[in-house]
């Protein structure tokens, strides 16, 4: 990512907990690690399971081959071994 881009969406008020906030609150951000993002798509990894959720900034969630999937299919598969 850019320094533009960066500034950009710090202008814009995003952070790289945004698009997760969609699907969980605050509280449970905590257990992810934010691991990038490719395009629009943000990749957050479970602290304990390690498995990632992926989610864009209005709250759509994708597979690992970036195909859309419901979001609780997507926490689901995230959260539990």
């Amino acid at each position: 990512m850019s320094e533009e881009q960066i500034i950009e969406e710090i202008d814009q008020g995003i952070t790289h907990w945004s698009a997760l906030q969609l699907l969980l609150q605050s509280k449970f951000c905590n257990l992810f690690m934010y691991m990038g993002h490719k395009g629009k798509i943000y990749h957050y990894k479970h602290k304990d399971t390690r498995k990632y959720i992926r989610v864009d900034l209005e709250g759509i969630c994708y597979d690992q081959n970036d195909k859309v999937i419901p979001d609780t299919r997507a926490l689901i598969q995230t959260m539990f071994p």
